[in-house]
């Protein structure tokens, strides 16, 4: 396969999918640069065949007794001539080397559960039946032929042998004691539990979690060659050992709340520790996994009869404080823990009552007279380790938490202060890691992965090297067309205007949040003055028209009670247009509170500031202070502006392009989905879809709109068209023009890669749809309007390293306006990558650009190229790259481009207003009680009519 590697440019008119556009060719502007990927090579043998196959299993089952269940199929005798040839997912799919020895193309094989460790089935073990069934053959000779070929030719089993040699290499992880492997058949994360690996690969985190450093792993296809994408990654992990421990380590960072425990130790796996031990042959400990379902609650027992429900004092009670009835003993004493098994489901707690009636006993009396282990700890929760319906309670101090069980939450703010600290290093610091421990970790060391061997498949420990560009930084303008000197992509607005101010400003003031468990960075409206001045200074130094503030006032929170936070924010939306906030510390509680009520119910534009940015730093002098203060307020006088309608600045070198003759509306469409381990989220958590829309050639202005998804964890966009011919309409409301857009171009942020086709297929015609339905007759005889769509995706793991240092920035990092659209891009396909910004801290994030439909570039561009112009590539990169120095909000350029950046900050909005189904419930709640009924509704995110048609997310 390496002698049939060639040049890209010699493949750019191939096409993944006819329904793609073609790469239009590469990019030649900028400097050009070499620079190290995180990606190794791996060469399959070419003569190498893979044979794949679905397992369903009867009766249906998942999660770990499905891994186990296939694993035990791995097994069988009917499988043992071939057991060394065969990899799988543990879920529904085995590859194999050689053909299966089947019956009709498919075998059952019927499997006697048992555990990992068990030597022997139970004598109650459940019978199951899987069914292999052959589905296809996929031919490495077809794959290199695809890759190497300069015919229009196609790989329809593009997909499957990339699902099929991520099995591959993703099974040495799924079957190493010593590693944790979280993932499926397109990308993998693998992080090593051994006490071997260097201590430099764990950190402590407050609260029971440790951070540890893993790797993530996808094999990808790219011009002539297969490769594996191999990215540090981090993972913040439970610490294993006694549940006790585990309870006080979290108290003590965050606190006695009974709710915040329940969310934490929900789902949290481990063995119970007051029973007999059992050994298999080998002497190993068998363990039977229990998972900790919830702390003891008033309602558990909802399969039980209304006289054998338990007694519970309060959530989160004591083993003193929760009662069960006790059965007589009909049979010898069971061996489980305290609960209830399949036959018996009409009591809750033990099945042995050593004699006499059916009594009522606490969990501390039972563990007392049964097993002779007296409560030491009676203060602490009781735990579920069964359901709800049949629950099984557990001493704390009986439990142990078993290790290599990742956390999903999100992290506190100490907790994701001390992961980033631990995260973040120098970028060649992390490539060394991926070749020295990563590809031994992932399975591309074939001395450890012998699976590598027998398939033929042989690897590089290299990473590759590509081709880049340093493209010219984009030329941003204020006021009267004043140029910014520029430091590595960022610049200061110390002696700038906005390019259109706002409308002026008559009616605002400014509120200081004091919570009681918050040391008050202002003691009172008297000591604020100081700040309003300096604010007042900035505005009218940027340009922005404003009138003196009335006075503010000071307003008290408490946690339980909200009615003088929202009746101050109602009578200020009646007076008022504007509200500065300054709150008493970062990620606030009430930031939530305020920005849903400010912009859903009372239609008013609010600015918060955090108190202690606001004050001398330690070692700060008055002069320091004074400019440091002077830059902060500049900042914020930015949002000021935006909200007011105003433009903050503009790139110049729009002026020269299509969007110059304002006949062009750019979109951004993002969708945010439930994220983290809360029993909320996966119940009755919404996904949320937000487009942002320019309104004029300035780019200046981008309103938005929300809406709440049908469905949680849907990628594509319900309802679009009626989201779509709102920004039609605003087009020509407040762009003031008078027809709609000629050309639109969407940037699609939020979708996966296998979902690109269901854009084109499901939303695409739902914005066509919207244009037939409001376009007058004359546009649609032209086919009015073209549109262009490309994906952004923000969340790969492609990271780019500079090779020698006058082409790398001071940390180490590639430069701004990096790009890169060949050797790893896949030569069929329209995409490239784009640096735009420098990176303070850690390794430079690129983001990725797929272009899955082009009409408005070339077709306008054929034939008639701009001078400084060579191909459509060049245009279409060129625009991305002004666009991401188009946020109003910055002083730099993004990551991202400014309509995938701002549709992301409307999302972060959303999830503001319903923060309510995102965070964990109080065990008071129906949500808490699992018996939620209530559903989100796009009402919770109809931002206030007032405020809808301004840039209120900012």
């Amino acid at each position: 396969m390496s002698k049939a590697i060639a040049d890209p440019l010699t493949l750019r008119k191939l096409q993944l999918n006819s329904e793609y556009p073609p790469r239009p060719g590469y990019g030649t502007k900028g400097q050009p640069v070499v620079l190290w990927a995180n990606y190794l090579n791996i060469i399959p043998d070419s003569n190498l065949i893979l044979y794949r196959y679905a397992v369903d299993v009867r009766p249906s089952v998942s999660g770990r007794k499905r891994a186990q269940i296939v694993r035990l199929v791995l097994e069988a005798p009917e499988l043992s001539s071939v057991a060394a040839n065969l990899v799988t997912d543990f879920k529904s799919t085995i590859i194999s080397r050689e053909k299966l020895p089947l019956t009709n193309n498919a075998i059952i094989v019927p499997v006697l559960y048992r555990s990992e460790l068990e030597d022997e089935p139970a004598e109650d073990a459940t019978q199951y039946k899987a069914r292999i069934l052959y589905t296809n053959t996929l031919r490495v000779s077809q794959l290199i032929e695809y890759l190497t070929s300069t015919d229009f030719n196609q790989y329809n089993e593009k997909l499957p042998m990339v699902q099929a040699l991520n099995i591959l290499l993703n099974h040495y992880a799924m079957t190493s004691p010593d590693l944790v492997s979280r993932g499926g058949t397109r990308a993998n994360r693998t992080f090593p539990l051994s006490n071997k690996a260097p201590l430099s690969d764990k950190a402590h985190l407050v609260g029971g979690l440790t951070a540890i450093r893993g790797f993530f792993s996808s094999v990808r296809l790219a011009a002539a060659r297969v490769l594996v994408n191999v990215n540090v990654s981090h993972g913040a992990f439970y610490n294993s050992g006694r549940l006790i421990d585990l309870i006080d380590t979290f108290q003590k960072a965050n606190g006695k709340s009974l709710t915040d425990l329940n969310e934490f130790l929900h789902g949290i796996r481990g063995c119970t520790l007051h029973l007999r031990e059992r050994r298999n042959r080998s002497g190993e400990l068998i363990i039977r996994p229990k998972t900790i379902h919830s702390l003891a609650r008033r309602g558990d027992g909802t399969d039980l009869p209304l006289n054998r429900k338990p007694e519970i004092q309060s959530f989160g009670a004591g083993s003193k404080g929760i009662k069960f009835w006790l059965e007589p003993r009909q049979a010898p004493a069971s061996r489980s823990s305290l609960g209830s098994k399949k036959k018996r489901r009409q009591q809750s707690g033990p099945a042995a009552s050593p004699a006499g009636p059916a009594r009522l006993i606490s969990v501390y009396d039972y563990f007392l007279e049964t097993y002779n282990i007296r409560d030491q700890r009676p203060d602490l929760p009781v735990i579920n380790i069964s359901t709800r319906a049949s629950p099984t309670y557990q001493l704390a101090q009986e439990f142990e938490i078993l290790p290599g069980q990742i956390h999903n939450g999100e992290l506190s703010p100490v907790q994701t202060q001390d992961m980033i600290k631990f995260a973040v290093r120098p970028p060649l610091q992390n490539a060394f890691s991926i070749v020295n421990q990563g590809a031994d970790t992932v399975g591309l060391n074939p001395e450890r992965n012998t699976i590598l061997t027998r398939f033929g498949i042989s690897t590089s420990r290299r990473l590759i090297t590509v081709e880049g560009r340093i493209l010219d930084q984009p030329n941003v303008m204020y006021r009267g067309n004043a140029s910014v000197k520029q430091f590595s992509g960022s610049w200061n607005i110390t002696s700038t205007k906005f390019n259109v101010p706002g409308q002026r400003l008559r009616k605002w003031s400014y509120l200081l949040v004091s919570d009681k468990k918050v040391q008050d960075t202002f003691r009172d409206v008297k000591s604020f003055q100081p700040v309003v001045k300096k604010l007042q200074a900035a505005l009218m130094d940027t340009g922005v028209p404003v009138d003196v503030p009335f006075p503010g006032k000071i307003v008290r929170v408490d946690k339980d009670d909200t009615a003088d936070l929202d009746n101050t924010l109602r009578g200020a939306a009646n007076s008022l247009d504007l509200l500065y906030i300054v709150l008493p510390k970062k990620d606030s509680r009430w930031y939530l509170v305020i920005k849903r009520l400010c912009d859903v119910e009372y239609g008013l534009q609010t600015i918060c500031s955090v108190g202690p940015k606001l004050v001398a730093k330690k070692g700060q002098t008055m002069e320091q202070y004074d400019k440091s203060l002077d830059q902060y307020m500049r900042n914020v006088a930015m949002k000021f502006n935006l909200k007011l309608g105003g433009t903050n600045h503009v790139v110049d070198n729009l002026r020269l392009s299509i969007i110059n003759e304002d006949k062009t509306m750019i979109v951004g469409l993002d969708v945010t989905h439930p994220t983290g381990s809360s029993q909320v989220s996966s119940a009755t958590a919404p996904s949320v879809a937000a487009m942002v829309a320019s309104i004029d050639k300035t780019l200046g202005q981008w309103p938005a709109t929300i809406q709440v998804q049908s469905h949680g964890g849907k990628e594509e966009i319900d309802s679009l068209d009626g989201m779509f011919k709102r920004h039609l309409r605003l087009w020509k409301l407040l762009g003031k023009h008078a027809s709609f857009p000629e050309n639109i171009i969407v940037f699609r942020d939020g979708i996966s890669e296998g979902q690109y086709m269901k854009c084109l297929t499901e939303e695409l015609p739902l914005m066509r749809k919207a244009c037939r339905e409001i376009y007058p007759k004359e546009m649609h005889e032209k086919n009015l309007p073209k549109f262009t769509i490309i994906i952004v995706s923000k969340r790969h793991h492609t990271r780019f390293y500079p090779t020698e240092g006058q082409t790398a920035d001071k940390n180490g990092n590639t430069p701004p306006c990096t790009i890169v659209d060949r050797s790893i891009t896949d030569p069929h396909c329209f995409s490239f990558f784009l640096q735009p910004h420098s990176a303070i801290h850690g390794t430079a994030r690129n983001a990725f650009y797929f272009v899955i439909l082009d009409e408005v570039f070339s077709q306008r561009y054929t034939g008639k190229l701009r001078p400084k112009y060579k191909n459509v590539a060049e245009i279409v990169q060129d625009l991305t790259l002004n666009l991401s120095y188009l946020v109003g909000r910055a002083t730099k350029g993004v990551r991202v481009c400014c309509p995938a950046r701002y549709a992301d900050l409307v999302c972060d909005r959303a999830r503001c207003y319903l923060s309510r189904f995102y965070e964990p419930a109080s065990e008071t709640s129906s949500v808490a009680s699992g018996a939620s009924t209530v559903q989100a509704t796009n009402r919770d995110v109809l931002v206030h009519e007032k405020i809808r048609n301004t840039m209120f997310y900012i």
